[in-house]
């Protein structure tokens, strides 16, 4: 009789044994799938999220940390409400601790935009300087680059002018090094919207005129049509109104 109860009792805990392994490997699964899926569709990226059980699949701290940054992406990508600051915390200390420098910085990154969200600028820009100084130590040109631009849109809103034309030349480097045509075009429209600002209205003209082209280029039209549409709202009220339809109308 013990006999039997001792081999029903092992065989109860190696069933569940192995249905925790199973659960664990699915989780990590869905984790690296939703950071692969991350850019290129963060609606799947965040349905794959939402499948994980935090209570019982995130007992590891690695996976607890990839799962608050990643959930903090997606959140930030859909617009909607962020993650509570404890969570990217964690995150940044794990990944601090065990030197993942990629995700350290990216870490930074979204703490920094969230601060932004929030209207924190000095509190933002502080983040963004301390992830960049992890991110230029990595050959992630992409992230780099999403750290200037990011830059220089805040100290654009905070009315910071010169410094964001600083971060944007960066940024411009970094748009032509990967080739990317939408960077390009942001840079063309920030400058206009920077020079328009510091009323030098000829080089706000001249980069206009450059923005031009690449809208009309076919590439990524619903994402163009987007910011253009943008710059078109930044001077409505202004005296480039006019300049500013003739461009919005070069891509519809």
């Amino acid at each position: 009789m013990n006999s039997k109860f001792t081999k029903t009792f092992i065989f109860s805990l190696l069933a569940v044994i192995m249905f925790a392994c199973a659960d664990s490997r699915n989780s990590f699964k869905l984790l690296t799938d939703a950071d692969r899926l991350m850019e290129s569709n963060p609606d799947s990226a965040l349905t794959l999220l939402n499948r994980i059980d935090t209570a019982a699949d995130l007992r590891e701290d690695g996976r607890k940390a990839l799962y608050y940054l990643l959930l903090t992406q997606a959140q930030y990508k859909k617009y909607h409400p962020a993650t509570a600051d404890s969570m990217l915390n964690f995150s940044l200390e794990y990944y601090n601790r065990i030197g993942d420098d990629e995700k350290h910085a990216r870490t930074y990154y979204y703490m920094g935009m969230i601060a932004f969200e929030q209207k924190q600028y000095e509190k933002s820009i502080q983040l963004l300087k301390d992830g960049l100084k992890i991110a230029e130590d990595l050959d992630n040109d992409e992230l780099i680059s999403k750290y200037y631009e990011s830059m220089c849109e805040i100290n654009n809103v905070a009315g910071n002018y010169t410094q964001a034309l600083e971060y944007l030349k960066k940024f411009y480097s970094y748009s032509l090094r990967i080739e990317n045509v939408v960077y390009t075009a942001n840079v063309y429209a920030n400058m206009a919207y920077i020079y328009n600002k510091q009323e030098r209205h000829d080089s706000s003209d001249f980069y206009y005129k450059k923005l031009i082209p690449l809208l009309d280029n076919g590439k990524s039209k619903r994402r163009q049509g987007s910011f253009c549409n943008k710059y078109r709202m930044y001077v409505s009220a202004s005296w480039r109104f006019g300049f500013c339809e003739i461009i919005f109308d070069a891509i519809t």
